[in-house]
Formats: structure tokens, C-alpha cells, sequence
């Protein structure tokens, strides 16, 4: 089956009005909405959408070859504006659908799918993914495999990102590159894996550009050399990366210095030569790549003479090849080879495999096998050094997740490894990172008592400094983990009414305001929950439900209360220059009830959870400490964005200039009232 560029981009144009849709109605695709959405295969190969098609007189521009595809090249670009809420967002969609005519070629399905059937096969356990080149999300279905997977996908085209975000409203899209990820991210994630972009493309990250590690500087000038150390500096130790990259990574003589740095700090799983056929009916492309699996180890001693081959590239008589693959041509796919060109028109050896994508995928899972039986090594999720120099999450005790279709046979020794993120080790001493989960899991509310004096010891405050660096964000925790548990007393049951509420990811229905962003906690249809997918420019967002216990669920409720009540006061005092009392009334009483059923905000089982959100940053600072005991903070009282000295002014004098500096005029009504 060959590339069919006018079937391509009619189905990328009926995905792309499904997911407009879905931003106008503000709902979640049904199935078979979704089906149209992963019809979607990006602009790879269809370099006709280069060419003007603003209107029907642009056809002039075009070549006879291709103009067959202008009127549905017409229809996209009209589509795009008329669901464009300005010029800036239509030229910002439109752009990003031209950067991406010479890099987006998504993978073939069956590809992701064999990877990820092999890891699973090992029972290898795996709570935290990262495919951080997301495309359609080929990578993303294979290695979801359950609600119990925190996914999250970086993807920078604009349009192909809200594509994803239809198809997984569960997962943690993010439309951006790779390089924005945070550094609290660094050693977190078990499994990275995806088909990574390529060629001589600068990174801006400028914890790499101004690098004292030369690797590192080096692998800023190139995204796919980028790419692999930036994913190995966010793999947990004993975690996998698996990426699909062109053969420049290993071929190139110049990328020795990145292929020694990523074998200082990982061992090689495999390394497998793909053919040049793989992407040439999913994409139109006829490129060489390659599969390569690392296994972080921060600690490694030496490398194997395999993983010294693998550092290595030596020049042919065509051009330079990995002395992996010279070595070993049971680590090429391919049922033939000839001599030809490559995409950019040197003499090299092309790879085909005669049986399609399921032969090179069947074939591709056998040596995989294989290499993961050889070199795999599960101990590292256990070794007593990782322990303690990871942060694991914790967790209700449970067991280790096990793939269903695991098999054991008694020719075959199963490799089980028990991953630190999910031990059911009570006595680790292990410095943990929260999340809201692990602090709204109690539903009977403890006041813990103001302390009596601001006096501590070095020791206590040395471990109050490091308890207040901690970063607590709310995340995709087992949804097992958490029941509604309601009062045991008759007298409390018949009070509470048990709510009917889905706990499935929504679109949000409400305002997207200009301090929501990434887990941002809210309400939802009385539902507390936060938000993903933030987008201010088109006003989406996904909703995720908080599955949480009845009394966790209104003390939630109660803090948005007052996080919302607070901002607005701030906010229209600051814009008026006037004071607001009405709502300083409702933001004081609105505390005062908290802080009689929960305690104060400073408390700290409260303080925990108000630091889950991305939105209560300044939360916190609405009560001070005074001689131990938590007191009311200035706004409570009067404005705290303006003066309000100038209020108080009895003189002429004294009212214009508090004219001036309130209203920038002078404001006659307004000095009157003043004098």
C-alpha cells in the first residue's frame, strides 16, 4: 500500500473539524469521534501545504502536480480560520502546520505496540511515563495500558497537540517542547519512550547551553542527541528509555562524545538497525532509523564490549556505520539489501523488509526478546544505593502491577523486578515527595495547635527549611487508591447525601481565569477536582475529578472558596483603587468558618494539600505568625494594593494628591468626599 497524500489530508481535515468541535461544545470525544481523530497523521511528506491557498486565484502559485491537492488545501486553511479566535492564533496554527511539513512522520502502530509488548513480557513494573515527542500518540496507547499509568506527553506542533488532548484526556498533554520539562521531573519517570525528532535543530535550554559538560553543550546543537540526555537525566535509576531516532545518532563519527556520555550513565538493552521501509506507507518517507533501549544506571563502573561497539563509528566504503551493526547484522531488520542513496542523496545501503510492517514488527520483537534476556538487569530497581538517592512517591501498600498477559513457561525465567514507586516497604526512610493524594486520604479533620513560641532549634529548622522545598503537585495516582469513607454514627449518615459522580476526565465548562493554569484545583458541578491542557488563548482546559472522601471533598470546596473570594478582592481593589467591602466581608467570614472546622491555613495537614495547587501560591500568606499564633493578614482589614492613608486626607492639598495618585486626573467628586 502506498502513500496516499489526497486520502492523508482529508482525513487530517475531518480530525481536525471533530476536535474544533469538541473545543466549541466543550465535551469529550465519543468513540467514534475518536476514530476520526487518530486518522490523523500530521503534514510529514505533504509539502503542497507550503504553497499560498488563501484564496481560489492562489491556485497560479501552483505546480500541475499538485494542484490536484488545492482545493482541500483550501478547505483546511479555511477551516483553521474560521475556528481562529484572531490573526495571531490563525498564522500560529498555520505556521506550526508548515514547521512540521519536513519532521512529522509518525510511527506505524504495530511498532509502539511490539516495544511496549516486550517490556510488559518481562513484568517489568512502570507507574510514570513520559513519550516526550507525542505525535498522534502511537507510544502513549501502547504503554497506557491501564488507569493506573501517570502519562504524560510533551508535543510542540499546536495542532497535532489538540489532537492528542482529545484522544487521552486522561494524560498530562503538554503542547510545548521537550526542552520547557521542569527539573522536578529529573529521575522520575520509569518508562521514555517515543519517536524523537531529528537533524540539526538547536535546543534552548540553557541548563545544557551553559553546561560545563562538553556532552551536553554538544547535544543542544542537535534535538535527536538532545533528546536521549535530557531523557536520561528525567529516567528514574533502573528505568528505560526506548527511542526511535535516525541512524545519525550512531552513525556519526561526531556524536561519539554523546553516544560515551549516555554509556556513563546507562547500559545498553539494545540497539537495532530498522528498514528503510518502516515509515513508507504511514508516512511517505523512505529513512533509515534506528531502535535504541537504554537502562539508567547513575553508578555504572565499566562498559561491556558491546556497549564499546556501541560508542563507536568506523568509516566504509560508502559512509560511516555504527561497529554495533558492523559487527553484528543479527541486529539489522531487513529481508533485503541494495545499494542506493540516503534522504540526503550519499551512497548507503538501504534496508527493506519485503513482509510490511508486520514482518519488520515480528521480526523486531524476536531480537528484542532476546536482548532484553542478555542484558536487562532487573536488580536495579532494588539496589539499596537508588533508595536513597531517589525520591520515591509513596503509596498505599499493594501489590506490583502485573500485564495479564504475561505468560511463564518452564523454559522461560520470568524477570520480575518490584519497582521502588510501588514497595511495600513501610521502613524506608526514603526522602518522599507528596501529591494531594497522599494528603486528602483522611476524612476526620485534625487542628493541630498553634505553636506556643516562634523559638526552635538548628535542627528544627533545618528540617522546616527542607520541608517547605518539597513541591507537591497533584497527580495520576491509582484512582483504587481512594474510596469515599462517610461518618460511622447513624446521626452523621443520615446527614450525608451520597453523591453521584463520575470520575472521569471532562472538559472544563467553566471560565478559564487568568490564574488557572496546569493543576490548578477547582470546582466542577460541586465536584473539586484540577486542571490539565490549560490553553488561555482558546479557553479550554481539562477537568480530573479528586476521587476523595466526603469531608476532604468540602474542605477542598471551602479553600477554593477563599483562594477565589481573595483573588477577586485583590484583583478589584487593585483595578478600582477603591475599597471593597462586601467582599472583605465574605472573605472573612468564609476563613473564619475554615479555620473552625479545619484549622488554620498554616496548619500542617492544611498547608500540605494547599500546596498541591498550582493556583494557592499566595494562600499561605493571608494569616502571619505572632509569637506562635496564626493572625489575620492586613487584607482582612483594608486594601493592601493602594494606600489608604489618602482616604483619611482632611485638606485640599492632601485630596488632589490623592486624586492624582488614585484616578491620574484631578477628580473633583473625589476630593469632595475626601474633605
Amino acid at each position: 500500500m502506498g502513500f496516499n497524500k489526497k486520502q492523508h489530508l482529508e482525513q487530517n481535515i475531518k480530525a481536525l473539524q471533530v476536535a474544533f468541535e469538541l473545543d466549541l461544545e466543550k465535551r469529550l470525544a465519543n468513540d467514534t469521534e475518536k476514530e476520526i481523530l487518530k486518522q490523523y497523521s500530521g503534514f510529514g511528506g505533504l509539502k503542497f501545504v507550503l504553497n499560498p491557498a488563501t484564496h481560489e486565484e492562489d491556485i497560479k502559485h501552483w505546480t500541475k502536480s499538485d494542484q490536484v491537492y488545492f482545493e482541500n488545501t483550501l478547505r483546511l486553511y479555511d477551516l483553521i480560520r474560521s475556528h481562529s479566535i484572531n490573526d495571531a492564533t490563525y498564522r500560529r496554527l498555520t505556521n506550526s502546520i508548515k514547521n512540521s511539513v519536513l519532521t512529522a512522520f509518525y510511527t506505524p502502530p504495530e511498532i509502539p505496540q511490539a516495544i511496549a509488548k516486550v517490556i510488559q513480557d518481562q513484568e517489568i513494573p512502570y507507574r510514570n511515563f513520559l513519550d516526550p515527542s507525542a505525535g498522534t500518540g502511537n507510544f502513549l496507547e501502547s504503554f497506557k495500558r491501564s488507569d493506573n499509568i501517570s502519562a504524560t506527553a510533551f508535543e510542540k506542533d499546536l495542532l497535532t497537540g489538540k489532537i492528542l488532548s482529545h484522544l487521552y484526556p486522561s494524560a498530562n498533554i503538554k503542547t510545548q517542547g521537550f526542552e520547557t520539562i521542569e527539573e522536578k521531573h529529573n529521575n522520575h519517570f520509569d518508562i521514555i519512550s517515543s519517536n524523537i525528532p531529528f537533524g540539526d535543530i538547536s535546543v534552548f535550554d540553557l541548563s545544557y547551553i551553559r553546561n560545563k559538560d562538553s556532552a551536553k553543550i554538544q547535544a543542544s546543537k542537535n534535538i535527536h542527541n538532545y533528546f536521549f540526555l535530557k531523557g536520561l537525566d528525567t529516567l528514574k535509576e533502573g528505568g528505560l528509555l526506548a527511542f526511535i531516532t535516525s541512524q545519525g545518532v550512531l552513525d556519526s563519527q561526531k556524536n561519539e562524545p554523546i553516544r560515551e556520555a549516555m554509556m556513563q550513565q546507562a547500559h545498553l538493552v539494545s540497539a537495532i538497525r530498522l528498514p528503510n521501509n518502516l515509515f513508507t506507507d504511514y508516512a511517505g518517507t523512505e529513512a533509515g532509523s534506528d531502535l535504541i533501549i537504554l537502562q539508567k544506571d547513575s553508578q555504572k563502573k565499566k562498559n561491556s564490549p558491546t556497549e564499546y561497539l556501541f560508542t563507536q563509528s568506523n568509516k566504509t566504503s560508502l559512509k560511516p556505520m555504527n561497529a554495533l551493526f558492523e559487527n553484528d547484522e543479527g541486529q539489522i531488520i531487513f529481508t533485503k539489501q541494495e545499494l542506493g542513496t540516503d534522504l540526503y542523496g550519499k551512497p548507503s545501503i538501504i534496508y527493506t523488509h519485503e513482509d510490511g510492517i508486520p514482518g519488520i514488527a515480528n521480526d523486531m520483537r524476536s531480537v528484542l526478546l532476546s536482548d532484553f534476556d542478555n542484558n536487562y538487569k532487573p536488580e536495579l530497581l532494588q539496589t539499596p544505593s537508588v533508595r536513597t538517592s531517589i525520591q520515591p512517591k509513596p503509596t498505599i501498600p499493594s501489590q506490583p502491577i502485573e500485564p495479564s498477559d504475561a505468560k511463564t513457561t518452564p523454559t522461560q525465567t520470568v524477570k520480575k523486578a518490584p519497582s521502588p514507586l510501588i514497595s511495600n516497604n513501610k521502613t524506608s526512610n526514603s526522602t518522599v515527595q507528596l501529591s494531594i493524594f497522599d494528603v486528602l486520604t483522611e476524612d476526620t479533620p485534625v487542628i493541630p495547635k498553634p505553636t506556643k513560641s516562634i523559638k526552635s532549634s538548628k535542627k528544627t529548622k533545618q528540617r522546616k527549611r527542607s520541608s517547605a522545598s518539597k513541591v507537591y503537585t497533584p497527580k495520576d495516582f491509582p484512582k483504587d487508591l481512594f474510596s469515599f469513607n462517610y461518618p460511622t454514627s447513624s446521626k452523621d449518615q443520615s446527614s450525608v447525601v451520597v453523591p453521584q459522580i463520575s470520575f472521569e476526565p471532562a472538559p472544563f465548562e467553566g471560565d478559564v481565569l487568568d490564574h488557572y493554569r496546569e493543576e490548578c484545583l477547582v470546582i466542577q458541578n460541586e465536584q473539586p477536582g484540577y486542571l490539565k491542557n490549560v490553553s488561555k488563548e482558546e479557553q479550554t482546559a481539562t477537568f480530573v475529578p479528586l476521587e476523595v472522601g466526603h469531608l476532604q471533598r468540602q474542605k477542598i470546596m471551602a479553600y477554593i472558596d477563599i483562594r477565589e473570594t481573595y483573588i477577586n478582592l485583590y484583583n478589584t481593589e487593585a483595578e478600582t483603587r477603591e475599597p471593597a467591602p462586601k467582599e472583605r466581608e465574605k472573605l472573612n467570614q468564609l476563613y473564619d468558618d475554615f479555620v473552625k472546622r479545619y484549622g488554620n491555613l498554616n496548619t500542617a495537614d492544611n498547608i500540605k494539600f494547599i500546596k498541591t495547587d498550582a493556583a494557592g501560591n499566595e494562600i499561605p500568606y493571608l494569616e502571619r505568625a505572632v509569637n506562635g499564633v496564626f493572625r489575620k493578614a492586613d487584607i482582612f482589614d483594608k486594601p493592601v494594593t493602594f494606600s489608604v492613608s489618602s482616604l483619611e486626607s482632611s485638606t485640599p492639598k492632601e485630596a488632589l494628591a490623592s486624586s492624582l495618585n488614585v484616578h491620574a486626573k484631578v477628580d473633583l467628586d473625589y476630593m469632595s468626599e475626601l474633605c
